[in-house]
């Protein structure tokens, strides 16, 4: 990518930095290191319109984020500025969305002639007054927001609006492509990716090696228990499979989760940072995605689809539209409890012998080479 004609390169993630590592970073990250100048990486600035008690708390978390912001242990570049604005919490509102802007140009120092390269994940009702003629504007989506009963119709308008006069959209599930490919032509569908260097070098847990000693198979999940998980089915195949271990590990996020606590196979061991997770993927047997098929879920692609790959663990999904192509000896689509209870008996055994398949599978899904494609489709349009 060529940066030399822009006076300024300016990403707007929907996180911290200080966030768990994802998509986001990920690109942001190759993109800063492959330019010999500053890039400024702006805090997240909003999308929703939440209740006063809401933006107290929000106010105070952003408060801690602040403090960490340039603490976090998450990899960071010497070229990388981190820019943080006061805006008033609520979008959509034309004279605040006035207001904001304002703020916004001021604190970016824009100019009428200034050319800009801009980075958004996504945009709200002042941020969309930045794509321009004088600007480039790429939008990166990693989540399908025209199907979210939490965003409001003049948020899916917008971002409608700011994907048709984007120079460039990229999309991380293909309902998210098929809502907007009428409405730019240089819009591409870029699944999510895996750096394989994270996952490669694990280091021994003492604790739950003993149920492999043991004999134990031992099943696992990986991210946060949240709402789109099927806890019911989980329930009825943890009831059936005494004798195998189920690991979760993730922040507990939904309360519905508690169905699982009282089986004395399960173990819940809270969140772990990225570079923790290589520990804890390599002892699973099989790893879990254990999705309910939803509107919402028609626009996930869970990253730890490769990430378990990359481990050389065997997967059992429900039938997430993404992932339905990748369906392979070594991934299998349940549709029933029974199904992945048989899948379990069965993947479980085969760890070993599906190893070259998976480490092939995650060396076709890297993030080099998503990068390297996101990058030669700027090239063809700038």
């Amino acid at each position: 990518m060529s940066f030399k004609k822009y006076d300024k390169i300016i990403f707007f993630p929907s996180v911290y930095w200080s966030h768990n590592w994802e998509r986001q970073h990920e690109l942001i990250y190759r993109i800063t290191a492959s330019v010999q100048r500053k890039v400024l990486i702006m805090q997240p600035l909003g999308l929703i319109n939440y209740s006063l008690w809401n933006i107290v708390g929000k106010i105070f978390i952003k408060l801690k984020e602040r403090s960490t912001f340039e603490n976090s242990e998450n990899p960071k570049l010497n070229n990388m500025v981190f820019g943080q604005l006061n805006y008033i919490p609520f979008h959509f509102i034309k004279s605040i969305d006035l207001v904001n802007f304002f703020f916004l140009k001021m604190k970016l120092k824009i100019k009428r002639n200034t050319k800009v390269f801009y980075w958004f994940t996504y945009v709200n009702g002042f941020t969309i007054k930045l794509i321009s003629k004088n600007s480039f504007s790429v939008i990166d989506l990693a989540a399908r927001r025209q199907v979210m009963n939490l965003i409001s119709k003049r948020a899916k308008e917008t971002e409608r609006i700011a994907v048709e006069n984007a120079n460039i959209v990229f999309v991380d599930n293909y309902n998210t492509y098929l809502d907007y490919k009428d409405l730019n032509n240089q819009i591409y569908y870029v699944p999510q990716g895996v750096g394989i260097e994270m996952f490669t070098k694990p280091e021994p847990i003492d604790y739950l090696i003993k149920f492999k000693k043991e004999g134990k198979k031992i099943v696992g999940y990986c991210g946060a228990l949240h709402a789109s998980i099927n806890y019911e089915l989980l329930r009825t195949v943890i009831q059936a499979l005494p004798d195998y271990i189920f690991l979760f590990v993730g922040n507990i996020v939904d309360k519905k989760s508690s169905i699982l606590t009282h089986f004395d196979n399960v173990l819940f061991l809270g969140r772990k940072d990225k570079r923790e997770l290589v520990n804890y993927y390599h002892i699973f047997d099989v790893g879990l995605i254990p999705y309910e098929l939803t509107p919402f879920t028609s626009g996930v692609f869970p990253t730890k689809l490769f990430e378990y790959a990359a481990c050389e663990v065997p997967i059992i999904s429900s039938a997430l539209p993404d992932i339905l192509q990748y369906e392979k000896p070594f991934l299998k689509i349940y549709k029933t409890s029974e199904e992945m209870i048989n899948y379990i008996k069965d993947l479980s055994q085969k760890k070993v012998i599906f190893r070259k398949d998976l480490i092939s599978f995650a060396q076709d899904n890297t993030w080099e080479k998503r990068f390297n494609f996101i990058q030669s489709k700027i090239d063809e349009v700038q």
